[in-house]
């Protein structure tokens, strides 16, 4: 078991202090993004290229799955970065499970694709009706995605459950299976073919780590990354179930995230999406004060007069939004808001408030 340790440690990658704080604003933690991205691509090519490199007879779904993994597995160990920009582990704990959900449609795909009847033929279905029911599970699917993409700062769960309904739908109402589409783990793809499914993992990775990155958890637990997860995954699964000439919209989805994102940097949002102008983190408004010092006979340990100590007035002016309270007046001095909290935090005892009124009335 002493042998298994560090290999736990490489593959759960626990946050430590430094990575409390996402530093948006540093290059290198972008670069967990494009190594995700790549290695979602490096398994659509070992899919082609193991189908491709062996000849037919020695041609195993199994075996390709394998190679896939291994390759995968390698490929996400341990994050890729320059220096130490803060968040990099979280975000790449956040991002990892797209490798992990390509590979499983590659291999629902494989199970679709090998299911046949008694004398070996594929399962043939009369009419059309379940071909429209599943492509109209891909278009709410895709409209869940995009749903998401307007608003990838929201906390409403609405796109991941329409996107969920819709999955299953999917996987109901999903076509039978043909003589003329094989499985993406068995079958020698075209040239085209192989282009296609190049072409959809990039669109894919890029769709997740675009949403992944536009809703950061602000909080660097693990239920928050599960959900960061959950919510990208579901709004990204779209681009692995919908036909190729659906595809162009990937990259639309994309610019709109980031479009979103960066009109709405630093605003909380509320549940549908809508900046919170009375949230409190956009709730700046200018506070106008000064201190003054005064040279006051206390003590710092009981508060009796003694020599040598020093005291602060605090003569501010403050906006209701500071004194929701009602402990400061408009125009205030420390000594009428004895013993409570001010509007930036500072208080002073009962005894220290005297004798700063004693000492100014000798003045």
């Amino acid at each position: 078991m002493q042998a298994l340790r560090p290999i736990e440690r490489r593959f759960t990658q626990e946050v430590d202090n430094e990575d409390v704080d996402i530093d948006f604003t540093s290059v290198g933690l972008y670069l967990v993004g494009i190594q995700i991205v790549a290695s979602i691509v490096l398994s659509a090519c070992s899919t082609v290229l193991c189908c491709w490199l062996l000849p037919i007879p020695a041609i195993s779904a199994v075996r390709t799955l394998v190679v896939t993994s291994f390759l995968a597995i390698m490929a996400v160990c341990k994050p890729i970065h320059i220096g130490r920009p803060r968040g990099v582990v979280p975000m790449f704990n956040c991002l990892r499970p797209a490798v992990a959900m390509y590979i499983a449609t590659l291999v629902l795909e494989q199970l679709e694709s090998a299911c046949n009847t008694g004398d070996g033929s594929p399962v043939k279905e009369i009419g059309h009706t379940r071909m429209w029911a599943y492509h109209i599970a891909t278009v709410i699917l895709t409209a869940a995605g995009f749903a998401r993409s307007r608003n990838p700062m929201s906390e409403s769960d609405g796109p991941f459950l329409l996107a969920t309904v819709a999955t299953i739908a999917i996987a109901v109402l999903i076509p039978a299976a043909s003589l003329q589409v094989s499985g993406p783990l068995c079958s020698a793809a075209t040239l085209l073919e192989a282009g296609e499914r190049l072409l959809r993992a990039l669109l894919f990775g890029a769709s997740y780590v675009t949403l992944v990155y536009s809703s950061a958890p602000q909080d660097n637990l693990k239920d928050e990354h599960f959900i960061c997860m959950m919510r990208a995954g579901a709004g990204s699964a779209w681009v692995l179930a919908v036909s190729s000439w659906m595809l162009i919209l990937a990259p639309i989805q994309v610019a709109l995230t980031i479009f979103v994102r960066l009109s709405r940097n630093g605003m909380p949002a509320t549940a549908n999406g809508v900046v919170d102008e009375a949230h409190p983190l956009n709730d700046f408004r200018k506070v106008d004060y000064h201190l003054s010092a005064v040279a006051v006979p206390i003590s710092s340990q009981t508060g009796d007069v003694e020599t040598g100590t020093f005291g602060v007035t605090h003569n501010m002016q403050t906006t209701p939004a500071h004194d929701s309270a009602g402990l400061c007046s408009s125009s205030i001095s420390s000594t009428t808001c004895a013993s409570t909290v001010c509007a930036d935090g500072f208080f002073l005892s009962p005894s220290v408030l005297a004798a700063i009124a004693a000492r100014e009335a000798n003045e």
